[in-house]
């Protein structure tokens, strides 16, 4: 684990480029920019508070990132790799249940938002 500050309009993920790290959010605000648009806003005060990205690539259940992840301000970063998390999950059996856990809920919420906007733009589309 490698700890690096990332600089406003700085990439932390791009989207649909090879990624073989996961970074994590420990301080900073980013931009999540999906096609183009930015889709969301994030902020992290405390690393308590600290977010993963990148962990669905990193993990194999995606090929690449499917949205940007772009610094807004100063952002303090922790970059995980594969091994580091695999010895990590290894290490710790049951922080590891409740990682896979949480993976499951983000991947069940980002599906069901992907199939709302889905369902707008065809709405959209045909009273075009």
């Amino acid at each position: 684990v490698k700890e690096r500050i990332f600089y406003p309009s700085e990439y932390l993920l791009t989207q649909g480029q090879e990624c073989r790290e996961a970074v994590l959010l420990c301080k900073g605000s980013v931009n999540i920019v999906a096609n183009g648009v930015q889709v969301g806003l994030i902020e992290v005060k405390e690393m308590p508070d600290a977010l993963l990205f990148g962990e669905f690539t990193l993990l194999g259940l995606w090929p690449f990132p499917r949205a940007s992840i772009v610094a807004k301000t100063n952002c303090l970063v922790q970059i995980i790799d594969a091994s580091a998390l695999s010895r990590c999950l290894d290490k710790y059996p049951e922080e590891s249940f409740i990682f896979r856990e949480l993976i499951e809920a983000r991947l069940n919420k980002i599906y069901e938002q992907e199939e709302v906007a889905r369902q707008i733009a065809e709405k959209e589309a045909a009273e075009a």
